[in-house]
């Protein structure tokens, strides 16, 4: 045992296996929310589009790590400046990976506030304003619903609406300020 705590190649590898593997486990447990949050996915979509991409990837680039390793006939040195590149360029794209996204979802009460005030209080999140006061929306159920204003309410109570057309067509929304007082259900439209 004391033998192979004194080989610097072998620590090193397992120091690197250990910090590579710390990357990975978060990247895969984070990315799911990721994608949720920034591309308006669904838990399961998320979830297979993570595990389609991160267990075929892992198989695919331990079999061409070996096999690049066999036919280069790499020495332990050799090996050990081969995974630290492959880590570097790995590591430069997860860098890359912060430049990706969509813009963040405009929903009144949450991301910006129901009404542009211009005083120069800080923006607190908060989903009960003048418009739907006396609604008594409850904030347990989200339902998004799209307004003509290019804003998204929490759901249609919290878009004050009073009337509704169809399943996701709803009328009479005090909170919506466009010439159209009307929202739309984010179920068959995206929140997008």
């Amino acid at each position: 045992m004391w033998r192979l705590l004194k080989n610097p190649v072998y620590v090193v590898t397992c120091l690197g296996a250990c910090m590579e593997l710390m990357i990975v486990s978060g990247f895969v447990v984070f990315l799911p929310k990721y994608l949720e949050t920034q591309f308006s996915l669904g838990k399961s979509q998320a979830s297979v589009f993570t595990g389609s991409i991160a267990i075929p990837g892992a198989c695919i680039g331990i079999f061409m790590g070996g096999c690049l390793l066999k036919r280069l006939e790499l020495r332990p040195k050799g090996a050990v400046q081969f995974v630290l590149i492959s880590n570097t360029i790995c590591l430069s794209c997860y860098a890359l990976l912060f430049f990706l996204g969509c813009d963040n979802i405009k929903m009144a009460g949450t991301t910006i506030p129901y009404t542009n005030n211009s005083n120069l209080e800080p923006f607190k999140v908060n989903l009960t304003a003048a418009c739907n006061f006396n609604c008594l929306c409850t904030e347990t159920d989200m339902e998004p619903v799209c307004g003509n204003n290019g804003l998204t309410y929490f759901s249609p109570c919290h878009a004050g609406c009073a009337a509704f057309s169809s399943r996701s067509n709803f009328t009479n929304c005090a909170c919506v300020h466009e010439n159209s007082r009307e929202a739309v259900g984010a179920m068959g439209v995206g929140l997008g």
